[in-house]
């Protein structure tokens, strides 16, 4: 599966492996105070491969690019997505990776996205915020107590919401 990323969550996290290794992870957060915390509601990750480490000394540089990622794995505890390495240029694309937050339409209902092209990979929200990590496809729409939107790609596969306030 190809996913291009548009964004990423605010909540990074690392582990140290007993081999000297370092696994990172990508999912929603809030930020509260000084710090972004979890406060997930559908717990998920976007977890990156050992190709991609390289990339995420800036994380600007994983933004904007196709990657090639492994089907959504989910568990008990939540959903993982594997992002392995970069795809080449001409890769078409399946998903675009995209963070809204509650600033887009307001806090989005569970029945507020396209339940045809929209997968919800992890969601955090508290009292009056929100933040969605989403795997959309072109034209998918989500709506909220403040209007809808709609995702359009552009001709260099950059992924934009278009949005109609109520």
């Amino acid at each position: 599966m190809i996913v291009k990323v548009q964004s990423l969550g605010s909540l990074w996290q690392t582990k140290d492996l007993p081999n000297g290794g370092t696994r990172v992870w990508n999912t929603t957060g809030i930020h509260d105070g000084s710090r972004s915390r979890s406060y997930a509601t559908l717990f998920g990750q976007l977890v990156f491969g050992s190709k991609a480490k390289p990339f995420l000394e800036e994380a600007q540089r994983i933004q904007g690019r196709s990657w090639i990622a492994g089907e959504i794995a989910q568990s008990a505890t939540g959903r993982t997505l594997r992002i392995s390495c970069p795809a080449p240029s001409d890769a078409e694309v399946n998903w675009h990776l995209a963070m809204v937050r509650q600033e887009l339409v307001g806090i989005v209902p569970a029945d507020g996205v396209d339940p045809m092209n929209i997968v919800i990979l992890s969601a955090s929200q508290r009292k009056a915020k929100q933040e969605l990590l989403l795997l959309v496809k072109p034209f998918a729409w989500i709506t909220g107590p403040a209007g809808s939107a709609i995702i359009g790609v552009n001709e260099r596969g950059i992924g934009r919401w278009s949005v109609r306030r109520w």
